[in-house]
């Protein structure tokens, strides 16, 4: 996936990137209703997914990665 930097929008003035960084997020875009997210984190705290998705009216997608396949139990994947 690949954007220009000039067409790159906010999705919520409430994503600050000390917000974004905090939770080693970043929201890539939103296309056919679903979000992609980058991480640079082992894992991602669901309320962070769930209030990404609810900010851009997208689930976010996501794969288990590939150093860990299964992920933990009960946990959503990590994205990729």
């Amino acid at each position: 996936m690949t954007a220009k930097l000039d067409a790159v929008r906010a999705l919520s003035r409430r994503l600050t990137p000390e917000y974004l960084e905090e939770h080693g997020v970043l929201p890539l875009g939103v296309e056919e209703h679903v979000l992609r997210v980058g991480t640079w984190k082992t894992d991602v705290e669901p309320d962070v997914l769930y209030d990404l998705e609810a900010l851009a009216g997208a689930r976010a997608a996501g794969r288990p990665h590939p150093a860990d396949p299964a992920g933990p139990p009960g946990r959503r994947p990590r994205l990729d």
